[in-house]
């Protein structure tokens, strides 16, 4: 879909692009900048999706962006902090509980396992 747009961009040069963008309407223009302005939070907000599955985790990434955009700190001294805390909780994370049958509750063998 991206070739079409593309190839008469190229195939026709400069003069059509600043034509064509001369002739849109000013609120296009504005739209545009602003959804372009929106883009980046957007791509941030699926990655996290994709990376965070448990909500217990945002917080790791919440302190270390905290201290790159608005501490102004290193990124490799951040990166080792991060390695630091990423080893603790590993370390002393609490066991999962095994689940536990009901003493009321009966096996039913009749049926077959295939």
């Amino acid at each position: 879909m991206r070739f079409i747009p593309t190839f008469i961009a190229v195939y026709f040069g400069n003069q059509y692009i600043e034509g064509f963008m001369a002739s849109l309407p000013e609120l296009v223009i504005n739209t545009m900048t602003v959804l372009g302005g929106i883009l980046p939070a957007v791509g941030i907000a699926i990655l996290l999706k994709q990376i965070i599955k448990e909500t217990s985790m945002l917080i790791y990434f919440l302190v270390g962006f905290v201290g790159i955009v608005f501490l102004n700190l290193n990124m490799v001294g951040l990166v080792m902090i991060g390695a630091l805390f990423a080893l603790l909780h590993y370390n002393y994370k609490p066991d999962p509980q095994p689940a536990t049958a009901t003493p009321n509750q009966v096996m039913d063998d009749d049926e077959d396992e295939f």
